[in-house]
Parts: C-alpha cells; sequence; structure tokens
C-alpha cells in the first residue's frame, strides 16, 4: 500500500475509534449532572479527543483535496482552459468520441481529466503551496505533444479576427491580420528537393534540431531532450505561471512569499545562461522550468479568450520580450544563426517601424544580455 494510502487508513481507523467509543460511552452512562466527577472527567476525555479527531480529519481532507486546489479556484480554471483549446482549435474531437489532440507522433492524446489533476497536486501539495504563495497561481494546460508547426498555424487563425487587442494598461493596439505572427524559418520552412518531388515541410520539432529542457546552453552533456522522446510523460504540460501579462523592467522585480520563502521575480537585461543558472542553482526559484514555444503560445491565447483581448509580453510598451529558455535550437555548423533559444513578444504598432502590430517568434543566439528581454517560469504540476 502506498504510504500515503497507508497515512489515510491510519486517520480514518482513528476517527472510526474516537466514534464508536463516544457511541458506547452515551449509551451507557447516566445523565451528566454536575455533582458527578465521574462523567465530568470522561467528557473532558472526550472532548479531547473530538479536538484530535477534528485535526485528525483536516489531515485527512488535505491529503484527499488538498485546500491548493480551492484557493487557486483550479476546478474554474481547468474549465477555462479546456474552454479556450476548444475554441482556438488546439484540441478537437478525436475518432473515439473523447477531446483531445493527435500528437507529433501519430498518437491520440486525450484532454485530461481534472480527477488526473487533483492526484498530482495530492503528490506535490507542499511544493506547489509554496510555489502559489510565490505568485504562481494561473492554471495552463499545454498539448505539448502537438506539432509546433500546427500551434503556430492556430495562433495565426485566431489572429486574423482580430482587429485590435489591448497592452497592459488597456491602451488598444490595431493588428495586423493579414499576417499577424511573424515566425523565423527555423521553426519550420519548405524544403524543394527537385521539380519532380514535392514540397516536404521540415519542421524543428519533428526532426530533433528543436529540443527541450537543457540544464546550460552547451551542446555537451545538457540533459535536453527531442520531442518525441518527451511524448510519454509529457504530452499534456499542466503548469502553474504568474499572472503577468507584462514582465517588469529592470529594478521593478517584485519580492512575493511568506517571511523565509520568499522569491524575487527575475530581473530582466539578462542572458539565456543566467536565467538557466537561477532556476537550477538558486533555491527560491526550485521546480521551476523555463517556458517553451508551446506553453508560450497557451498562455497568450489564455490571455487572448480569458482576459479581454490582452496582448502577452508586449516588449515596446510596458513588457519585455520572453526568453523561452524551455528550448534551444541545435547548433548548426552550416548556418552561423542557429544555436540559440527561443524568444517570444508580442510588437506594438505606433511608429513609423512598426505600423501595425504582430506576435514576434524568434530564434535568438547571443551570449550577450538583451535589455530588452527578460524570462517566465513555470512550475509544472
Amino acid at each position: 500500500m502506498p504510504d500515503n494510502c497507508r497515512q489515510i487508513q491510519d486517520l480514518l481507523d482513528q476517527l472510526r475509534s474516537f466514534q464508536k467509543e463516544l457511541t458506547d460511552f452515551l449509551a451507557a452512562a447516566e445523565p451528566v449532572q454536575a455533582g458527578r466527577q465521574e462523567n465530568q472527567e470522561k467528557l473532558a476525555e472526550f472532548w479531547q479527543k473530538y479536538e484530535q479527531a477534528k485535526a485528525a480529519h483536516r489531515e485527512l481532507r488535505e491529503m484527499v483535496w488538498p485546500e491548493i486546489i480551492d484557493t487557486l479556484k483550479l476546478q474554474e480554471q481547468y474549465d477555462q482552459q479546456f474552454q479556450m483549446l476548444v475554441s482556438s482549435g488546439l484540441i478537437e474531437t478525436l475518432p473515439d468520441g473523447s477531446v483531445g489532440y493527435t500528437g507529433i507522433d501519430g498518437q491520440p492524446y486525450q484532454f485530461p481529466e481534472f480527477d488526473q489533476i487533483v492526484k498530482r497536486v495530492r503528490s506535490k501539495r507542499e511544493l506547489l503551496t509554496l510555489k502559489a504563495g510565490q505568485g504562481f497561481r494561473k492554471l495552463i494546460l499545454v498539448p505539448f505533444g502537438l506539432p509546433l508547426k500546427k500551434m503556430i498555424f492556430q495562433l495565426i487563425d485566431n489572429l486574423k479576427d482580430e482587429q485590435e487587442i489591448v497592452d497592459a494598461q488597456g491602451e488598444i493596439i490595431p493588428v495586423k491580420s493579414d499576417n499577424p505572427v511573424d515566425v523565423m524559418p527555423f521553426y519550420y520552412h519548405y524544403n524543394k528537393i527537385s521539380d519532380a518531388e514535392p514540397i516536404l515541410m521540415d519542421e524543428a520539432d519533428r526532426n530533433g534540431s528543436l529540443v527541450y529542457f537543457q540544464d546550460k546552453i552547451e551542446e555537451e552533456n545538457n540533459q535536453a531532450r527531442t520531442k518525441p522522446e518527451l511524448m510519454a510523460d509529457q504530452a499534456w504540460q499542466i503548469l502553474l505561471v504568474e499572472d503577468l501579462p507584462d514582465l517588469p523592467a529592470a529594478g521593478e522585480e517584485q519580492t512575493v512569499g511568506q517571511p523565509g520563502q520568499e522569491r524575487t521575480q527575475l530581473p530582466a537585461g539578462q542572458t539565456a545562461e543566467f536565467y538557466l543558472k537561477k532556476i537550477f542553482e538558486d533555491k527560491s526559484y526550485q521546480q521551476e522550468q523555463g517556458l517553451t514555444p508551446e506553453s508560450w503560445i497557451v498562455l497568450a491565447l489564455t490571455y487572448l479568450y480569458q482576459q479581454s483581448h490582452r496582448a502577452l509580453d508586449c516588449w515596446n510598451r510596458q513588457g519585455k520580450s520572453c526568453l523561452l529558455i524551455g528550448s534551444f535550437f541545435k547548433k548548426d555548423k552550416n548556418n552561423s544563426n542557429s544555436g540559440g533559444v527561443s524568444k517570444a513578444c508580442w510588437v506594438a504598432a505606433g511608429t513609423a517601424e512598426f505600423p501595425f502590430s504582430q506576435i514576434d517568434i524568434r530564434c535568438f543566439v547571443t551570449d550577450k544580455p538583451d535589455p530588452n528581454a527578460s524570462c517566465r517560469t513555470a512550475v509544472a504540476i
């Protein structure tokens, strides 16, 4: 029997034992009078057991239904994520009638049941309570196994109908509806082998040039894996993120958390290597991971659908572009622009250079700090 199941069984046994003792006593006891000392003492003993039983009940409830579920309104957020993913076209009805997506490996992946999320929360309730106190309170469900090309195309389709969105201050941003997402060809491009052969799509997450969850930027021994290698346990990523439409500028980071458990938001203007070292070496950022292009797209659509057409990471307004340190491109000796992390942001209209607004997703290749960039992280449930 797993340890948590054994603990639950022990608590149930304690509660049943107390219930039986109290029932037997009440059945046998004479009416309680002030002068009957033995009954008063027995009642005092049962009152103490009653308090112990209440504490056991609270502990039992926390094991079965951790308080963090209600604190974060996870059921409500789960329902909202389902509606957003359906409305955006990222998930659909599968051949067996369930709802989910067909992965990069051709296999169906059903939308996770809420009970599955509760089970995960139970196993991580102490960590999640800590990180929620540090500001990680927004739930996103990422169909990570979807081809990245499809996710980008769905993002484009959703934005083509948007005439305007708003920034974090409520200012209106007109959208470049004919080309709402500018994507560098690193992510996917067409290869024409010959006139006799069909044009093939070369996709970075399919061919292994885009890898995920490295622990350092260097090419050697960085623990990174390809998307197909991650499908067994990461087909659906269930994440908590900070509810920040825009990342803070340098010097404007907030410190959040209970005394002794504080965490300061990551500073802007640093390198991808700096942010990776933070989440692997600094205790304040324990169990956090960088975002990937897939999780950033889901978060961008979440703000679009759930928060009044809000732009995410509008770098030339109040925000910063976001370095997606959860993935990076392998170096290609034939391409001097390869080998960087992804960077994503909204570019707002309002200047001759940017007459319309669009999302920009690109490979960011540099070991120098970018004052206009920062980093988001997430906590996996």
